[in-house]
C-alpha cells in the first residue's frame, strides 16, 4: 500500500465487491525515461459479468496509466481463457507476443 506506483482499482455494488484490478507502473530507462505498466488480477464476479463492469475497470486502468504517462499498457492471461480473451480484443487488446513465465513456489 505503500507503492504509489502499485493501484488495486475495485468496483462495487450494494457495499460489496465485485469486480478487481490491479495496475502496476514499471519505471523505464527507454523510452526517452517513459514508464510502462501492467495490467494484472482482472476479475468480475460471474453474477456481474457482461454488464460493462469489466469495461468500465479496463477504461479506469488504461485512463490511469495514461496520466502517468506510460508508453504502453500490457497483460498476460492464461491460454485456457478464451472468454477472457474475447473480451479484450472488444476493448481493442491485441495480442503481440508470447509470453512465458516459470513457477518460483508450488
Amino acid at each position: 500500500m505503500q507503492d504509489s506506483r502499485q493501484h488495486l482499482l475495485v468496483a462495487e455494488a450494494a457495499g460489496s465487491v465485485i469486480g478487481t484490478l490491479t495496475v502496476i507502473v514499471i519505471p523505464n530507462i527507454g523510452h526517452g525515461g517513459c514508464p510502462w505498466a501492467i495490467i494484472e488480477n482482472v476479475v468480475v464476479e460471474a453474477p456481474y459479468r457482461n454488464a460493462g463492469i469489466g469495461t468500465k475497470l479496463m477504461e479506469s486502468a488504461t485512463k490511469l496509466c495514461h496520466d502517468y504517462g506510460c508508453y504502453k499498457v500490457v497483460l498476460s492471461s492464461n491460454l485456457a481463457r478464451q472468454q477472457s480473451h474475447a473480451f479484450y480484443r472488444r476493448l481493442g487488446w491485441q495480442q503481440t507476443h508470447i509470453g512465458f513465465s516459470i513457477a518460483l513456489s508450488e
